[in-house]
């Protein structure tokens, strides 16, 4: 996630390392949300002091101007949490600049290979995707899943469901981890 604070510091060198990622206009909105949050957010904090202010029985025009505070502030809450979910939604779609001794480039064929270790394996049948092999044999159902809890989401079946019980039963007795997770299951689109 983009650090907003150095983001607002230096916004032209974030501009032009996202531009390479092509998320330079997304980062310009991200700036014009975040520059909404920052106006609204003193004047809401400035109202709710005043609010809270004030000692003892309020005379009738304290409270005639705390009733204008109260629908001032309300509808400058309202403001507030408008911006923030659309800084917040900007900030979760916008991806993080890249290093800059990264390649531009959005396919396989613009990155550069650093380093290669050992040599790829040759096999004398054709290479068939995970997902392919396994609802080939019915260890996976996608479509049943998919109707549950929506895209690329998958059902373990049979044989692999037992497999992977397995070796979380295995996982519980062997570790002595005090923090298990797992997490949602998703699969990438094929090529």
């Amino acid at each position: 996630m983009i650090d907003l604070r150095a983001a607002r510091n230096d916004p032209d060198s974030y501009r032009a390392a996202l531009a390479r990622k092509g998320a330079a206009e997304q980062f310009d909105e991200l700036l014009d949300a975040d520059r909404a949050v920052l106006e609204v957010q003193p004047r809401v904090e400035e109202l709710r002091a005043r609010r809270k202010g004030g000692s003892g029985k309020p005379t009738p025009e304290q409270l005639a101007e705390l009733e204008q505070v109260k629908t001032e502030l309300q509808r400058l809450e309202g403001e507030l949490a408008a911006a923030e979910a659309r800084r917040k939604d900007l900030l979760g779609r916008i991806p993080n600049p890249p290093a800059e001794d990264t390649p531009d480039g959005f396919t396989d064929e613009d990155a550069v290979e650093i380093r290669r270790v050992g040599e790829p394996p040759s096999f004398d049948f054709p290479i068939q995707d995970h997902l392919d092999l396994a609802q080939a044999f019915g260890w996976i159902d996608m479509e049943r899943a998919a109707k549950v809890s929506g895209s690329r989401f998958a059902y373990r079946v049979g044989e692999l469901a037992l497999l992977e019980l397995a070796l979380y039963r295995c996982s519980r007795r062997c570790s002595s981890a005090r923090t298990r997770c797992t997490g949602r299951d998703s699969f990438r689109p094929t090529r």
